[in-house]
């Protein structure tokens, strides 16, 4: 169990990890868009911690930063928080950088 999944009460099982690898993950931090490496079997917050942008200790920037994935259909799915909000300035950020995220 990797220190997320302690900290927050889920487990990565092999349903959550197949999930993970179906869809590409993308988030805009400091108006950058990036995007996770395709396939991989992990979730935002270890991404993350692989970039450097969060520990388990401080993690305050998945409250911040706008987040989501692409799916197999290509559709867009984005969000603030633990709890997946969307708000007009979400919104507003991720047009700014949909055609880039749709190059990819």
């Amino acid at each position: 169990m990797d220190a997320f999944e302690k900290k927050y009460g889920y487990r990565e099982d092999e349903k959550v990890k197949a999930f993970h690898r179906s869809r590409r993950m993308f988030c805009i931090k400091d108006g950058v868009l990036h995007i996770a490496p395709a396939r991989v079997q992990y979730s935002h917050a270890t991404w993350f911690a692989n970039e450097g942008w969060i520990t388990p200790q401080d993690d305050s920037l998945m409250k911040t930063v706008i987040r989501g994935i692409v799916d197999k259909k290509g559709n867009i799915y984005f969000y603030t928080g633990y709890d997946f909000k969307v708000n007009q300035q979400t919104q507003k950020e991720l047009m700014k950088k949909l055609m880039e995220l749709k190059k990819d």
